[in-house]
């Protein structure tokens, strides 16, 4: 059912926080100009269809908010028309603590190539019903995002976003759809993968079944910049175990106090897939070890806004991981 229409041409029933917000015509229709965040405080949805138009002249990042609980933690996704064509055209974007994290949403199910115009409308509907949802622009093939990133009781606050100044008109809302909320399938498990780390001065944090990457923006403030995570694990004899890793921004790993690795995985303003600073297993490093108990030791350094986190592999023969203090 339609619960909540705004065309958008005037400033009525919206909140703003950002740089820009303003009425203007654009390719002969009144709109919405806007550059930050805005949300519609007389509308909450917890599972439905947000559908809007949006424009641009320029570069920028444009989309709708659903699920927010605060200005600091919501799903977000957007187009970019600026890469139309390329992998990221469509992306999803958890926000946590007042942070993107595109960096460790990536690939399938969280990006997608799109044909993305400048100078003209188009429009975008995003579908969702518990923990599956569908981004959809104009009549092209939708993409699935499964499972997403906050709970589906996060929030039910419904907005609009974008970085950089884009053009919105003829918002829509349904608290209903045809889309299938979907029981977490959970395939088979890489057990080399450390899925959980002891956070100094916080307790235990943890990747997500279907998602290995360790998201430190779920756990930390954006104000925080420095992050020093252990596991212990022990080894019945002597020999060599190999660390398989990727991270984001910057990283030094010891094993047992003893430095082993530092390297740094950050944004390059370059239209290349590798320079783009995401989370992969990208790294590799071999120790030598004695056999008994063994510490490793991370810490990772957020220089960006845009993810901050890491996963890694831990292969050996008769490696046996000590269970997490909390």
């Amino acid at each position: 059912m339609l619960i909540y229409e705004n065309s958008l041409s005037s400033m009525e029933g919206i909140r703003f926080c950002g740089d820009e917000c303003s009425i203007v015509e654009w390719q002969e229709k009144k709109c919405l100009k806007m550059n930050g965040l805005v949300f519609f405080p007389d509308v909450q949805l917890r599972n439905g269809m947000i559908e809007v138009l949006i424009g641009a002249d320029d570069v920028t990042y444009c989309g709708v908010v659903f699920r927010m609980r605060d200005r600091a933690n919501y799903e977000l996704v957007y187009v970019q028309p600026h890469t139309s064509g390329r992998w990221d055209a469509l992306q999803y974007d958890p926000v946590f603590h007042g942070s993107n994290t595109w960096q460790l949403y990536h690939g399938k199910g969280a990006q997608q190539e799109a044909s993305i115009s400048m100078h003209r409308w188009h429009k975008l509907r995003i579908t969702f019903q518990e923990n599956t949802a569908l981004l959809q622009l104009d009549d092209q093939t939708p993409l699935e995002i499964k499972p997403l990133a906050h709970r589906s009781d996060n929030g039910e606050i419904v907005g609009l976003w974008c970085y950089k100044p884009a053009y919105f008109r003829e918002l829509r809302v349904w608290n209903s759809s045809n889309l299938r909320g979907e029981k977490r399938v959970i395939g088979p498990k890489d057990t080399s993968i450390i899925d959980e780390w002891f956070l100094e001065d916080y307790g235990r944090v943890c990747g997500e079944s279907s998602h290995p990457i360790v998201n430190l923006n779920r756990y930390l403030p954006v104000s925080m910049t420095d992050a020093y995570l252990t596991r212990r694990f022990c080894l019945e004899e002597d020999g060599d175990v190999t660390l398989d890793f990727g991270f984001s921004d910057e990283i030094t790993i010891f094993m047992n106090d003893t430095f082993i690795f530092s390297g740094e995985n950050i944004f390059k303003n370059s239209p290349h897939w590798g320079d783009q600073g995401y989370v992969r297993f990208s790294e590799t490093v071999t120790v030598p070890l004695k056999a008994g108990e063994q510490q490793l030791r991370i810490h990772l350094k957020r220089t960006e806004y845009f993810g901050w986190g890491f996963q890694l592999a831990l292969r050996g023969k008769n490696v046996k991981l000590i269970q997490v203090d909390y």
